[in-house]
């Protein structure tokens, strides 16, 4: 007669990692170019008319490029974790081993067949759905 085994899953790093500490990455360089930026802004000759402009300085273009580069370190890291998420998921879906954690997800046991290896989320299972082998209830 089969039984479930209650397994521990060890992961090791992989691409999804990588997508992750690159979107972090990004997010800490719009920030800082945000922060120079507006800096620079305040260095800049001041402009008292819309004439002065393009003589006197272009403080509003360096506050519109600090915003600019705060707003793609956000999406950045908003679509590279989405796609570390997207890997994981599929990684998981395949029994495959993955490095870090799904968003919102959290650890749990995983019950495996002890005849044919085939790993289950549900503990309740009565029998195998890949070698029909009829669990015990121990």
């Amino acid at each position: 007669m089969a039984k479930k085994v209650k397994e521990e899953v060890a992961t090791a790093g992989g691409a999804e990692l990588n997508l992750s500490g690159l979107g972090s990455f990004l997010l800490i360089v719009g920030i800082a170019g945000c922060i120079v930026c507006i800096v620079l802004a305040g260095h800049v000759t001041k402009v008292h008319s819309y004439d002065d402009w393009a003589e006197n300085g272009v403080s509003p273009l360096w506050i519109a490029l600090g915003v600019a580069a705060l707003i793609e370190g956000i999406a950045a890291v908003i679509v590279l974790r989405a796609s570390a998420d997207v890997v994981r998921l599929l990684k998981q879906l395949n029994g495959r081993p993955y490095s870090g954690s799904v968003t919102g997800s959290t650890v749990r046991p995983i019950w495996v067949c002890s005849e044919c290896g085939l790993r289950m989320h549900m503990r309740t299972a009565e029998r195998c759905p890949k070698c029909k082998a009829i669990f015990d209830e121990t």
